[in-house]
Formats: C-alpha cells, structure tokens, sequence
C-alpha cells in the first residue's frame, strides 16, 4: 500500500517534470509559494480546500476565480488533485515541488538565528561564505530570538551549528552536570 507521502511525491515529481518541459518553472513555483501563504494565513480558505463538503469542480472554479494570475499547469493541478480528493496531499506536494526546485536551481535554504537584528552587509558574508563552502547559491533567513544572548546558531540542512552563549551555557552546564 502506498504512503501518502510516496503519491504527494509523484504529484510534485510529475508535475516539475511538465513545469520543466514547458520551461514555467520559476513561474509554478511562485505560484505554488503563493498558494501555501494563503492556505497557511487564510483558515477560511484552507477550510474550503479541505472539505469534502465542496465538489471537485466548484473547488476548481472557485481557485481559478480566487487565483486568476496562475498559470494554466497549476490549475490543472488542483483540478487533478481535487478531482482525485488527495487535498489533504496540498502542503507535502508542495514541499516536496520546493525541493526539487531548489535542487535544480542549485539553492540551500539557511537559517540563522541571532539575538538581535544583524546588518544586510553581514548577512551578505555569511551567505557568500556558506556559498563558497557548498557551492550553492545560498537563500538566507534571518530569525532573532533575544534568549540566545550573543553569538549565532546557523541551520544548514538538517545540521545546526552552534555558537551562541546560551548554546555553550548549556554546554558548560550539561559537563558540570555529569562531571
């Protein structure tokens, strides 16, 4: 029996394969950004989205009304995806088209998390030198969160690399506890 994750993947594979044919990648992938902010921000949306309540065709119109601007092959999707009832498969497709998309174009989502706001100057040092390091082109997202005290915690992947106060606090901390 198939996961659920493994047919999200082959709705966000078969349809970066056709985005990529008709050379619209950058553009459903907008699309495709917009759509998650709204459903994430809209709960009246995401509601109409996720109810079964709605047939498949007045789920279609009403995007196309309410998402004039997207391209054609992304309405298609959700018309297939409703049609298919997989709208509970909205937001893994979309991460998985993300992925395969910052793959292609050679991207690496980074965070780093700083106790204060840092200056772009800076930001730009830290994404030309992960870039050096990786090859990538670097897509860097600042969050500040005051409780790390000073220094930085950077997020590359799955991978955290930690150098903030409060990290070797908990670090000292944590050795004078088993020590």
């Amino acid at each position: 029996m198939k996961t659920d994750l493994s047919i999200a993947k082959k709705y966000s594979v078969a349809f970066f394969e056709l985005a990529k044919e008709k050379s619209i990648l950058d553009k459903v992938a907008s699309d495709l950004k917009t759509l998650e902010k709204v459903l994430e921000s809209d709960p009246q949306i995401k509601s109409f989205t996720f109810t079964f309540k709605v047939t498949p065709e007045e789920k279609s119109k009403v995007f196309a009304s309410v998402f004039p601007d997207f391209n054609e092959l992304t309405q298609n999707l959700l018309a297939t995806i409703f049609s298919n009832k997989r709208q509970m498969l909205i937001f893994d497709i979309i991460k998985d088209f993300s992925r395969l998309y910052k793959t292609e174009k050679n991207e690496l989502d980074v965070k780093i998390f700083v106790p204060a706001e840092i200056e772009t100057k800076t930001e730009e040092t830290i994404s030309t030198s992960v870039g050096n390091l990786t090859g990538k082109k670097v897509v860097l997202e600042v969050k500040v969160q005051p409780a790390l005290l000073g220094g930085a915690k950077l997020r590359i992947g799955n991978t955290i690399y930690d150098g903030t106060v409060s990290g070797r606090l908990n670090k000292l901390r944590q050795e004078l506890l088993i020590g």
